[in-house]
């Protein structure tokens, strides 16, 4: 339980609240997307796939980025994220 200060200089205890939104526990998982478009419509497309099955995603982190080469041109590109989402 936090403490605060009285006036006295007496620390008196107080309950946290009920409802404790400070404490998160997540599971993450690894995606890769794809997009010929841009790194972002690779993020979101894996994201969007990805919502059909989870519930509770919360954050994600790009952890790798690649992309495909034809003629000198990019062809497409690869996003790899951890999404980390809520456990029920």
């Amino acid at each position: 339980m936090p403490a605060r200060a009285s006036r006295a200089g007496i620390r008196a205890i107080s309950p946290l609240p009920e409802d404790d939104t400070m404490n998160h526990t997540y599971k993450h998982i690894e995606l890769t997307g794809s997009s010929e478009t841009s790194i972002e419509d690779a993020i979101q497309g894996a994201l969007t796939k990805a919502s059909e099955s989870l519930h509770g995603m919360r954050w994600f982190e790009v952890i790798d980025t690649r992309g495909h080469i034809e003629h000198g041109r990019v062809a497409h590109w690869q996003v790899t994220i951890k999404v980390g989402f809520t456990l029920d």
